[in-house]
């Protein structure tokens, strides 16, 4: 039993002749068309255990339509399905073609809030294929949105009246470097980010941790960004558990990721809506929020499946395992 994870990467277009045949053209499956690929579309399976763990499908690609990577994502599913491997979950980031794509596979024309996003499995009755977004890239995303709270900025983040703010970041970080000792760890790559160091997942995790957030609490008004950036450093600390602390049954951190994560996500989308109308400055991007949701649910289905029914999740690293490699894409 695994998931399955698609990614797109960027390839030089190039034509050449391999073996009598040319390689470079578009490729999604059927059949070369008269075009040159720029990108390599991967479909790569996982199970929990980590025995199988490898590329299993590739496509050249280009500009690449959210129905035919659905076609392409279903065809994937029935060949691994059909020589005995189950899959539970398909993993893919946050471009706006992967969530056409889990809106096409799941026949619903909106992601659901504060519900499962899945789809039932054809090749069993009694199975569903929930949809997860990278938390990575939830994570970068979470960031730019913070990034860009500021006055005269795309966003001007304000959750139960208080402010969220990168102001208040970068205020810390200058404080930090007048003293002989940072308590923060945030550096100039934190603060001043390219378009290329916005990709990067280690400076979107410098910010968003525990030592960011207890040092704003300190800073007279910044306490909505320091709870902001608390909440979001617990939950990707659940997420990426380590083998010393594995998810166990009626675990406490999944109870905190249903009952309190998300439902404060779906309370300031709420806010907003009934308040704020029209004001989606306020609130961080819906594409991240709807990620953030629907991959936290589908997370704790997930891990109450395989503990129901792999009892020995609960004294291993194997529901680890599958955590961490949904980082992994």
């Amino acid at each position: 039993m695994g998931y399955v994870t698609l990614d797109e990467m960027k390839i030089k277009e190039n034509l050449v002749l391999k073996n009598g045949k040319l390689v470079g053209l578009v490729d999604a499956g059927c059949g070369n068309d008269a075009e040159l690929a720029s990108s390599i579309l991967v479909f790569y399976i996982r199970t929990i255990d980590r025995k199988i763990s490898q590329p299993f499908a590739w496509y050249s690609t280009k500009s690449i339509k959210a129905w035919k990577l659905a076609n392409l994502t279903w065809r994937v599913i029935m060949e691994c399905e059909s020589n005995g491997f189950e899959v539970h979950a398909v993993v893919a980031d946050g471009h706006p073609t992967n969530r056409k794509m889990f809106k096409i596979m799941s026949g619903s024309k909106e992601i659901p809030m504060g519900k499962l996003f899945m789809t039932p499995n054809p090749a069993s009755a009694d199975r569903n294929i929930y949809f997860l977004s990278d938390p990575s890239h939830l994570l970068k995303t979470v960031r730019n949105s913070l990034y860009n709270s500021r006055p005269g900025g795309s966003k001007f983040l304000c959750w139960s009246g208080q402010h969220i703010l990168w102001t208040y970041v970068e205020d810390l970080f200058y404080k930090d470097a007048a003293s002989l000792l940072s308590e923060s760890g945030l550096t100039e790559s934190h603060i001043h980010l390219t378009p290329y160091t916005k990709m990067k997942v280690d400076l979107a995790r410098g910010v968003l941790n525990w030592k960011v957030g207890n040092c704003l609490s300190k800073i007279a008004g910044a306490e909505g960004t320091s709870k902001f950036i608390l909440l979001f450093s617990k939950w990707f600390e659940i997420i990426n558990c380590g083998y010393k602390c594995p998810v166990k049954k009626n675990d406490k951190r999944l109870t905190w990721l249903q009952n309190e994560f998300v439902t404060s996500l779906l309370d300031w989308e709420e806010d907003v809506s009934k308040h704020h109308r029209g004001e989606r400055k306020r609130i961080i991007a819906r594409p991240t929020l709807e990620g953030l949701i629907f991959t936290t649910l589908n997370l704790v289905k997930l891990a109450e499946i395989f503990l129901e029914v792999m009892p020995r999740l609960c004294s291993s690293p194997l529901l680890r395992t599958f955590w961490r490699l949904v980082l992994e894409i």
